[in-house]
């Protein structure tokens, strides 16, 4: 036996022994034959959860024929491999794909810049450095399979076998380790996730199904929304992972149709792609490179993109126009939620990182919504290009974020709120809509009659007695209410003072009562409570103000969804989560629906996958033990020079719904859970906070970012074998050859 005691010869191991599936996406392949092996594993697919102390350990990438994992992941972990000084990496597939990817990543010109960086620090510190040195060999290969000459000796070797149906063997020394057919079809990977969402949702009345609006997701970075455009879903700047965030919130995945993002390296538009190649849809895409995003077409060759640019219509939401500013540091989009409406609406969002510029060729302020990134409270004071500002948290300190009270005309994005357009063409249009957020209140019935009055024009003294009453209430404690009444008020000021009148008492009083119940009363933070329990109505009348309504909004499900603990910690917390199931059943039992019992379903088979990535991480864990190869924690999440600076797309922000039958144990589970959750998974809090780091992704995340890539901070490679193996390097020059320069059923020895 190889493995007794939870001791392992690896001298031992046989066939599927040498694999290690350590997350969902990543598998790990001990290719070594002898002790002294010294980067003696291979890796299939790139994960979120890859630990980023084991990629010196790892020396070659086996690239599949079809359907690849997302290059984007790849490409940030090839770069910190880089960073890291984590040896060379081989990649091996066939020459079609290495020179796609060789093309996608460009390490020569990465090298390049990283260069050109240390000799300007280095001219900083005084000190000389040559530019005429000796170029830097690059730390990556890229090996095309062949089949392997006739008398070759493989008893000692690594050998991939590439079948013409797409799949592919693994074989090490004389023993077959790994079918890729028949091993992926027994796991739970990320399309069979895609398909059990689907199956949750397909009878149930989803959110962003009809209309016009978006639906907001934490991102630091950038600003990221679900947009629907009348049933037609567009991702702007994806959040990574997006299915799970989604599926909380009781949207199939599979909806999201178009894409927009300011990189080509973005793991969230590369998984709409990837997706996208696998079912043969079609998909709208946007990126500002257009050679690299030719490159993903061919590298995801089955999906069937149409990728479209600023200046027009969408390509599956053809009543919509996308644009972007001068600098390209803002984008806007413009449509019309009824026909009878004279002006479009106009929302202004942030794009790129550039030099700031609001002005269009095709399109003029003033906007009826802008969405910004705060990054500094400063901006909060700035004036804004649009009649309301709908604001979200970037790079600002999340304590500081919560204490910044609210201007005139300023909304927070609340994550996992869905926010719709509604158009009218006078104010009397939107009294349906009061009238439901100030139901029951003493503020519903003096606001209804100045509404009521306006439509009229004629009875300034009612109004002025209506807003005699409302002044003298109490500011309401309630945040949403508040809220509400700061908006509502506002915008009837906004067209009092429109109206042509020689007494402007009734004006002035207007102004006075808009003033006392002026949202800057109010704190972000005391809207964190919120996150995912409301909806919003956009008010906009073009051209006079912008109002957004907030209504309490059930949850999709009863019970709350809490995806398993990352696999670094799921064996530890495994007796706490199995509470958590059970807590959940007995609120299905009681009061839930067909899919709260498919969902609970659902997340207990995603449990039982993270438990086997579990014992996985253990068997890798032992391995390493008795190769000696220095003291590795599989699991460790700490001492890594980038640990605190991951990249905006791998910073999971928790959401939180209410279920009132939450059992006592989550508060003392709260703490635990949380540093142990699944990085790439948006959770939701079981207790209330709405925004939270997730302890467990920090072995795998990067440290820098390029300009408009995002990079990790470790990563490494492939193929651990026979060390005497010397792999030529693919010439830069090679051009991508058809299906026929490509011999299937190769194979190729390491």
């Amino acid at each position: 036996m190889a493995q007794r005691n939870k001791t392992i010869n690896p001298l031992e191991l046989r066939g599927t022994e040498r694999v290690f599936q350590i997350d969902r996406d990543t598998i790990l392949i001990y290719t070594g034959l002898h002790l002294q092996d010294v980067r003696p594993f291979s890796r299939i697919g790139a994960g979120f959860q890859l630990p980023a102390h084991l990629l010196p350990y790892i020396e070659h990438v086996i690239l599949p024929e079809n359907h690849l994992w997302n290059t984007g992941v790849e490409d940030a972990w090839l770069r910190a491999g880089i960073d890291l000084g984590a040896g060379k990496l081989t990649y091996v597939g066939s020459k079609e794909r290495v020179t796609q990817l060789n093309r996608y990543f460009d390490i020569e010109g990465y090298i390049k810049q990283k260069e050109k960086e240390d000799r300007e620090k280095a001219r900083e510190k005084g000190q000389d450095r040559k530019k005429g040195e000796a170029p830097t060999e690059l730390p990556v290969k890229y090996e095309v399979y062949q089949a392997p000459q006739r008398g070759e000796d493989v008893k000692n070797k690594c050998l991939i076998t590439y079948l013409a149906t797409g799949d592919y063997q693994v074989s090490v020394g004389s023993s077959k380790v790994l079918d890729s057919g028949s091993y992926f079809r027994a796991r739970l990977g990320m399309d069979r996730e895609y398909a059990l969402m689907s199956k949750v949702l397909a009878k149930s009345v989803q959110p962003a199904s009809k209309g016009f609006g978006f639906i907001p997701f934490a991102s630091e970075e950038h600003c990221s929304a679900l947009w629907n455009f009348n049933g037609s879903l567009l991702f702007n700047e994806p959040v990574p992972e997006y299915h799970y965030r989604l599926f909380e919130i009781g949207i199939d995945p599979d909806r999201v149709s178009m894409g927009i993002s300011g990189s080509v390296y973005q793991p969230g538009l590369i998984e709409l792609m990837r997706r996208a190649d696998v079912t043969g849809r079609v998909v709208g895409i946007s990126a500002p490179d257009s050679e690299k995003l030719g490159l993903v077409k061919r590298i995801f060759n089955f999906a069937q993109p149409k990728f479209f640019s600023e200046g027009g219509a969408l390509p599956l939401a053809r009543t919509v126009s996308f644009f972007e500013s001068r600098t390209r540091s803002h984008g806007a989009f413009v449509f019309r939620t009824r026909e009878d409406a004279e002006h479009p609406v106009q929302v202004l969002f942030p794009f790129l990182k550039t030099k700031p510029s609001r002005s269009f060729d095709f399109v003029k302020g003033p906007y009826d919504l802008e969405m910004t990134v705060v990054d500094d409270a400063s901006q909060l004071k700035e004036e804004g290009a649009a009649q309301a500002t709908l604001l979200s948290r970037g790079m600002i300190a999340e304590k500081a974020w919560k204490k910044l009270s609210l201007g005139q005309g300023q909304y927070p994005a609340v994550p996992g709120c869905e926010y719709q357009f509604r158009q009218v063409l006078s104010t009397d249009e939107w009294s349906d809509a009061a009238r439901a957020v100030l139901a029951g209140t003493e503020f519903e019935a003096p606001i209804l009659d100045i509404i009521g009055n306006i439509a009229m024009a004629t009875d300034l003294t009612a109004i002025r007695d209506s807003l005699y009453i409302i002044r003298t209430q109490r500011v309401p404690r309630d945040p949403v209410l508040l809220l509400n009444l700061s908006g509502i008020l506002n915008a009837l000021y906004r067209t009092l003072s429109r109206l042509t009148v020689e007494d402007r008492t009734v004006i002035d009083l207007a102004a006075k009562v808009a003033s006392r119940f002026n949202a800057s009363k109010l704190r972000i933070g005391d809207l964190d409570a919120y996150t995912g329990t409301l909806r919003f109505d956009i008010i906009v009348m073009n051209g006079l103000y912008t109002v957004l309504l907030a209504h309490q909004a059930a949850p999709k499900f009863h019970i709350q969804i809490e995806y398993p603990p990352s696999p670094d910690s799921v064996l530890e917390m495994e007796k706490e989560y199995r509470k958590y199931l059970k807590s959940q059943q007995k609120i299905v039992d009681k009061v839930g629906t067909a899919e709260d019992r498919a969902a609970i379903e659902m997340i207990e088979k995603l449990f039982e996958e993270a438990l086997f990535h579990g014992r996985e991480r253990q068997r890798l864990q032992h391995l390493f033990e008795a190769l000696q190869l220095g003291a590795v924690d599989v699991n460790a999440r700490e001492g890594l020079p980038f640990y605190m600076k991951l990249p905006y797309w791998l910073r999971v922000v928790v959401q939180t719904l209410r279920i009132p039958e939450m059992v006592d144990w989550f508060a003392g589970l709260k703490d635990r859970f949380f540093a142990g959750k699944r990085p790439s998974v948006p959770g939701t809090p079981m207790q209330g906070k709405a925004a939270l780091i997730l302890l467990g992704l920090g072995l795998l995340l990067a440290a820098g970012f390029g300009l408009s890539r995002v990079d990790f901070s470790a990563v490494s490679g492939f193929f651990g074998s026979d060390k005497s193996t010397e792999m030529s390097q693919l010439d830069p020059s090679l051009v991508e050859g058809s299906a026929n320069d490509v011999k299937k059923n190769g194979k190729i020895a390491v």
